[in-house]
């Protein structure tokens, strides 16, 4: 026996709205859940506005020796200041990687936009010794807020934004990341107390 067409027009549509439901109530992914690939990652999307900027080094534990393969997250707000696309959306540049054997690390991504406090890169060590804190970054010859604050960052002949800094969770030293309280995973707070940026400690070698 045929199935009656009126019953075809009006399941059809109800079919199409089930399927948007579960979507509609899906949790937002936390990027820190993602598994690494390599000890490198690309936070900016292809075409994401914004100068190129590229931010590498060690991380190491509290005692100051480099953590090798450990999953390490960082984020940062986009050129513009913003860290999410939308009101209730995730983080808009954020990735997670795992140091090499040497505990090395790399970020690829566009310079980090101010909203009112400098320009900085979240970092958190997931793993092996957890700890976070955040790394204030200042274009080498440019105005920024608190600059005394920030970490000078220079341009290379390439075009692209670079900084060697290494990555220490609960280092002892004046402004330690170890004492800043983590912002919250999905609305990092529009206006954070001003904390200045850790000494740069001696990386070479």
């Amino acid at each position: 026996m045929p199935y009656p067409l009126w019953r075809m027009r009006f399941c059809a549509p109800l079919a199409f709205l089930a399927l948007l439901v579960p979507a509609a109530g899906h949790a937002v992914e936390d990027p820190r859940k993602r598994e690494p690939t390599s000890w490198e990652v690309t936070l900016a999307p292809p075409g994401e506005p914004g100068e190129p900027f590229e931010m590498s080094g060690v991380v190491r534990s509290s005692a100051g020796d480099a953590l090798a393969r450990t999953k390490v997250f960082l984020y940062h707000a986009d050129a513009k200041g913003s860290y999410t696309l939308t009101k209730d959306g995730p983080l808009h540049l954020a990735g997670v990687l795992r140091t090499d054997s040497l505990g090395r690390y790399r970020i690829r991504s566009v310079f980090p936009g101010t909203y009112g406090y400098p320009a900085h890169v979240h970092w958190e060590v997931l793993e092996n010794s957890p700890g976070q804190g955040f790394v204030n970054v200042r274009p080498e010859g440019r105005q920024a807020p608190s600059p005394e604050r920030s970490v000078v960052v220079k341009r290379a002949k390439d075009g692209v934004w670079r900084l060697r800094w290494d990555l220490q969770p609960g280092w002892s030293g004046p402004y330690a990341p170890a004492l800043l309280k983590p912002p919250e995973i999905r609305y990092p707070p529009k206006n954070a107390p001003g904390v200045p940026a850790p000494v740069k400690r001696d990386t070479t070698g």
